[in-house]
């Protein structure tokens, strides 16, 4: 073969070799990326996991636990509509007493304006990875529905003026008993759940924040219900 056939033969080689570099290229990059939106649309519309790093949900829940909760279990939500009314394309289930669910947290104070104002746009460019104000979430259990009225004296809970025995384990650590002047953790006048909020209760009874202290929870707030949980030993 000579000179010119020789370098023909090469140029060849190497236009293939590129190419196929090239492929392979694009075919890794569309890997990733398909691999990347199924993991947002999953954790955005379907499925999260929230790691426990506190004991307000003890025994059920201790820290380093892992929780898997399922946001199709209440419904598909419309694009960037957290926490906001009518948020829900369509709905698949209802909240019933007992369920652990996670909601936004009631203390959690939003970012300025300014943080607000691009966390939209942001939020729409990034496909819901990237936040500002990032959500959240605290895990809490559902009480009581709308329309009912609870009612707790001396630790006893009280739902539409019957004693209510919760089917899940209480933890009591303190055996004191507060009064309402000091506490509503152990005496609270009568509640009527408004149309539309739950009442949000804790495991650990003492110890913890919830409907007692910060009122009934807009539905919009509570995002998905626990299906998993996997045990840190």
């Amino acid at each position: 073969m000579n000179l010119n056939g020789k370098n023909r033969s090469n140029k060849l080689l190497y236009y293939f070799k590129n190419r196929s570099q090239k492929k392979f290229k694009r075919r890794f990059f569309l890997v990733i990326l398909c691999i990347f939106l199924t993991a947002v649309f999953i954790r955005n519309y379907l499925f999260f996991a929230l790691r426990i790093d506190s004991l307000s949900m003890h025994p059920a829940l201790n820290p380093g636990d892992y929780c898997v909760f399922s946001r199709l279990s209440l419904g598909l939500k419309k694009p960037f509509s957290e926490n906001k009314k009518n948020n829900l394309l369509f709905r698949t289930g209802l909240l019933k007493c007992g369920d652990l669910i996670a909601c936004a947290d009631p203390d959690h104070k939003p970012r300025s304006s300014f943080f607000q104002f691009f966390d939209v746009p942001l939020g729409i460019i990034s496909l819901g990875t990237i936040r500002l104000d990032p959500q959240v979430y605290i895990v809490r259990r559902v009480l009581a529905r709308p329309g009912e009225k609870v009612e707790i004296k001396n630790k006893q809970i009280y739902i539409n003026d019957s004693p209510f025995t919760p089917f899940w384990n209480i933890y009591f650590p303190d055996r004191r008993i507060l009064p309402e002047a000091i506490s509503r953790r152990d005496n609270m006048p009568p509640v009527i759940v408004a149309s539309g909020e739950f009442f949000l209760i804790s495991d650990n009874w003492d110890y913890s924040m919830d409907s007692r202290m910060f009122g009934t929870v807009p539905a919009e707030k509570i995002h998905a219900r626990a299906i998993k949980v996997f045990r840190w030993f």
